[in-house]
């Protein structure tokens, strides 16, 4: 992406037109650095289709982060583990009790709903009461699934799609156009739903830094300047600065924060975690994934990520706005693939 020094009229309409209360579409996703399907293929450890069977949602031991076991029907194994039977897909967020998480490049599940995903064994399996041992975690989060739809994916016969995975293990070369299936798989316009800051007078959310990143100084203050673009932009709504924090990690704690923390090549850019209770948000967080290689400076060197620009982004997440994903939207704020320099 490009930095942005101020946000286009085009936005400005869209956010003041869509003032608070706001919230997130489902599915909707953060910033993201853009993949192929042969990526997706020679990097998940298993790929197979399958069918959600059952589906519940826990809090992990610390009791600071929501995690939900999903349960696929494996009807077709196109890679790897396993052959037949079911698979238990961990994936972050959800709903315990009255608190609720959503994160935004975490792929979702619907009960009865057919799909071929991509799967990793995760490094650090996180424990899921009453579901079998052979656990994945979705590789790329929502880039790994593919839902199949009256036996199509978008307008792309299941099979094949199956047959170009297929080619793609057994090294054939497919075209670019083969290769990217994401922008006419997730398409989706601004929209409301019914998460929203506490008001009234005017909602003002206050938010903590931990400028943690060794790739650049000043990233605090950028992440600032950001904040007040949203700020001055947007009417009856201001974010606050409260100040540094130590945290490292996210966590279900009251404290609104934006860290950096290295997530790995298999995450997005940048996630946003929103915590609700009912219609209302109790806080949210960001992750800037410090596994890649981050810039404050004003023009964007072309082997980094500008960390203005995708913290723009993510707090367009904090003001419930959706990402878009249509080529045509990619000079937007809330586009969800991003690009260095």
């Amino acid at each position: 992406m490009k930095r942005f020094s101020c946000l286009n009229i085009a936005i400005f309409f869209i956010i003041l037109s869509s003032l608070l209360p706001a919230a997130f579409p489902s599915p909707a996703h953060a910033d993201s650095a853009q993949g192929s399907l042969q990526e997706l293929t020679q990097a998940a450890d298993s790929i197979v289709v399958g069918t959600v069977t059952e589906q519940s949602s826990y809090w992990n031991k610390e009791h600071t982060k929501i995690y939900t076991s999903v349960v696929l029907s494996v009807e077709d194994n196109i890679k790897g583990e396993p052959a037949t039977g079911s698979v238990t897909v961990i994936v972050p967020g959800g709903t315990v009790g009255e608190i609720g998480e959503w994160v935004s490049d975490a792929a979702t599940f619907n009960q009865g709903e057919k799909a071929v995903v991509f799967l990793k064994k995760p490094d650090q399996p996180e424990s899921s009461p009453g579901f079998s041992a052979q656990q994945f975690e979705v590789y790329q989060g929502f880039k790994g699934k593919f839902p199949v739809k009256e036996g199509k994916i978008d307008s792309l016969p299941v099979n094949e799609f199956k047959g170009r995975l297929n080619s793609i293990l057994s090294g054939r070369t497919l075209s670019a156009t083969e290769l990217d299936m994401a922008p006419s798989l997730v398409t989706m316009p601004y929209s409301a739903a019914p998460f929203h800051w506490p008001f009234p007078p005017t909602p003002l959310p206050k938010y903590y830094i931990n400028a943690n990143t060794s790739d650049c100084t000043g990233e605090d203050t950028v992440v600032r300047t950001a904040a007040s673009t949203w700020s001055g932009a947007v009417a009856n709504f201001s974010f606050g600065y409260a100040g540094p924090t130590t945290a490292t990690a996210y966590s279900q704690n009251y404290a609104n924060e934006i860290i950096w923390r290295d997530r790995g090549d298999s995450g997005a850019l940048a996630t946003t975690y929103v915590w609700y209770m009912g219609s209302t948000i109790v806080e949210c967080d960001v992750e800037f994934n410090d596994y890649y290689s981050w810039s404050t400076a004003t023009t964007c060197p072309s082997n980094r990520y500008d960390v203005e620009t995708v913290g723009l982004h993510e707090l367009g997440h904090w003001l419930c706005l959706y990402d878009l994903y249509n080529p045509g939207d990619s000079a937007k704020v809330m586009y969800g693939y991003g690009s260095m320099g």
